[in-house]
């Protein structure tokens, strides 16, 4: 079941005490605080670790969360990292994690090779990870002004509605891009000869934009852009050149964990992104619930 933000909103932030896992703890305070969300902060040790210091330790490490005016929990388990949060996760239940890409011991360790890589595929709700080229968000201010929310087109997604009501709620601007990937973005070479390529693009367009529903294309503020070329780079790209706040992107709950990490769309958007990614699971099929 893919849960589009509960009555009452739960954000998961699991933590390590690196300054990423901090980023990541004041993103996530702001979109709590955005969306009249509580948070708990997780941190999950190693077996036999001194409770007491590290609950002193999380406690000023989350001090300035509880500042910002937001309803912070704190939460200490020992064991594997992973199963502790997914744990966390389902007890909430968490409507959001918010993490960052890799802790104390390097990326490698937390997303090619670890932690975040096995959270994004098994989590019972959508993740937003943040890596070290973020910006650290103004938790007084709208945590997302523009959302960019990258459409396979395949109608069956959720990740569209997710980015909708971030958008909508942030009271800020939605760009909905696809990539043609078939045509390359030069139009000289391709997978498809090029007198071809207009003829795919123009499809892409009337797709995209019958996806999305008349009255949200009513309210306006939201932007249809359909390129050429790979799709993590024309994603990237356009991030770059709107400066957006959050990018969306979605994974279909069967999609194996190798075609999601290795040299998929998602893999580099994770990497490169210069803003959070919330990565969404799920399809249209699934209940979503307002």
């Amino acid at each position: 079941m893919v849960q589009l933000m509960s009555s009452r909103r739960r954000i998961l932030c699991p933590v390590d005490f690196s300054d990423l896992s901090r980023h990541a703890m004041v993103l996530a305070a702001a979109v709590a605080r955005r969306l009249g969300a509580e948070l708990t902060v997780l941190h999950v040790a190693p077996p036999a670790t001194a409770a007491g210091s590290l609950s002193t330790a999380l406690h000023d490490f989350v001090a300035p969360a509880g500042a910002a005016g937001i309803m912070v929990h704190t939460a200490l388990a020992e064991g594997d990292p992973f199963t502790c949060i997914l744990e966390q996760a389902q007890a909430l239940p968490a409507d959001l994690i918010v993490m960052g890409t890799h802790g104390r011991r390097g990326f490698d360790r937390w997303v090619l090779g670890s932690v975040t890589e096995r959270v994004l595929h098994r989590a019972p709700c959508p993740v937003m990870t943040v890596n070290g080229r973020a910006q650290t968000p103004d938790p007084s201010a709208g945590p997302f002004a523009t959302v960019l929310c990258a459409e396979d087109l395949a109608g069956t997604s959720a990740t569209l509605p997710y980015a909708l009501k971030l958008a909508r709620e942030g009271g800020g601007r939605l760009v909905v891009l696809h990539a043609v990937e078939e045509v390359p973005e030069t139009g000289a070479l391709g997978a498809v000869p090029f007198e071809f390529g207009p003829l795919l693009v123009a499809q892409a367009r009337e797709r995209l934009h019958a996806l999305i529903p008349q009255a949200e294309r009513e309210r306006g503020g939201i932007d249809e852009a359909v390129v050429c070329g790979r799709a993590y780079k024309q994603i990237l790209l356009r991030a770059e050149k709107e400066k957006v706040d959050l990018i969306v992107v979605g994974v279909h709950s069967g999609q194996p964990i190798n075609d999601l990490f290795f040299g998929s769309t998602t893999h580099h958007v994770v990497r490169g992104a210069s803003c959070p990614v919330l990565t969404v699971r799920g399809t249209r099929a699934e209940e979503i619930k307002e």
